[in-house]
């Protein structure tokens, strides 16, 4: 995924599931991508660079994981509980 969007890494891991490794090409998106799930990174830094490139991947943080759970029952319920007792904007005149 080169496309410069991070968010493309999400929608390709929905429509891909784990048939395919998702990878970018992007030098400067490799914290934003590997949030949401990259696989990997394939970048010109990191040729000319390999120790550092897998530094700087060890540092990254972990992608978004499935909430499973009493931890998913949890979000919900803020989520539910925030829902119900939000703020009422009044409807425009």
């Amino acid at each position: 995924e080169s496309s410069g969007d991070s968010r493309r890494i999400t929608e390709l891991h929905n429509i891909v599931g784990d048939r395919y490794a998702i990878f970018t090409g992007v030098d400067d998106l490799l914290l934003e991508a590997s949030i949401v799930g990259l696989d990997g990174w394939v970048a010109g830094t990191g040729i000319e660079f390999p120790r550092e490139n897998q530094h700087l991947w060890e540092l990254t943080r972990a992608p978004r994981l499935t909430i499973a759970g009493e931890e998913r029952k949890s979000v919900l319920k803020i989520i539910r509980e925030g829902s119900a007792t939000r703020l009422k904007i009044p409807r425009a005149k």
